[in-house]
């Protein structure tokens, strides 16, 4: 594995530094790190605690390769269930009251004089180092961002009260735009496209329609998506294990998306 360029106590970023940037992908749900001052609020059940977490997904990219090709990867530290980087701050905080599956995880709430202290500490510096690498982009060019998540293979009870209308049985991946609104209608069609061609079952904006880093940065005039691979892909969901001959098959598909849709050229509308 390629050295990060940056190590921090929120992330890691592979890059690059003596090339111009071209793309960003965003991995904010694969962090397994809970800081010390948590460990009074959350359950001490490790297994609850990481029935939700993207795990390794990181593992599905080729990052030397997308590196080389001068796209910044950014890797979130913190775990979600202390701090949910995909959600909006003032919810960031032990989201999860429950998991998926509905064990509970948060056993004492935090003061919130606490939670501004810990938004400020690893959860800001998650959006203030995407926004430093969005300032090395031309004016007048849209960046392109992938956020890269995992989803569970079938929707729980948990999904189905968010989204009743959602089959269980999850598709192989599922790309978001925020139902249109985060990026030109040919940017999702890249990865919409790269993915099918590969035999791949794709949802577009089902079950998910994109989370608050989709949202946020759409604001920024980026085409920016959010694609969650389905875990039964690359990983045992049960035993938290890793399939790797599943991943190594993956891998160079993942990563030829992410290449294609950083060197579309296009407009945000």
């Amino acid at each position: 594995m390629i050295k990060p360029a940056v190590s921090d106590i929120n992330y890691q970023i592979y890059r690059d530094i003596s090339s111009p940037l071209r793309g960003i992908l965003s991995i904010p749900h694969s962090g397994e790190e809970i800081p010390d001052r948590f460990y009074h609020h959350l359950t001490d059940d490790m297994a609850a605690l990481m029935t939700d977490v993207d795990y390794q997904v990181e593992q599905l990219v080729d990052i030397p390769k997308l590196v080389s090709e001068q796209i910044a990867v950014v890797v979130a530290k913190v775990h979600r269930a202390a701090v949910d980087l995909n959600r909006p701050a003032e919810q960031a905080i032990l989201n999860w009251k429950n998991n998926s599956q509905g064990v509970e995880l948060v056993t004492a709430e935090m003061a919130a004089q606490v939670q501004q202290e810990v938004l400020a500490s690893y959860y800001h510096p998650y959006f203030k180092v995407i926004e430093q690498l969005l300032e090395e982009f031309p004016a007048g060019s849209p960046p392109p961002i992938i956020d890269l998540h995992s989803m569970p293979s079938k929707a729980t009870s948990y999904h189905l009260k968010l989204n009743p209308n959602q089959p269980q049985d999850r598709p192989d991946f599922c790309i978001s735009d925020y139902l249109g609104k985060s990026c030109h209608a040919d940017y999702i069609q890249v990865a919409i496209d790269q993915l099918t061609i590969s035999g791949f079952r794709i949802g577009h904006n089902d079950p998910y329609q994109g989370g608050h880093i989709t949202r946020f940065f759409s604001t920024q005039k980026c085409n920016i998506i959010q694609i969650e691979t389905n875990r039964a892909l690359y990983m045992d969901e049960d035993k938290r294990v890793l399939h790797c001959q599943q991943v190594e098959q993956l891998r160079p598909i993942m990563t030829e998306v992410v290449g294609k849709l950083v060197c579309w050229k296009g407009s945000h509308e």
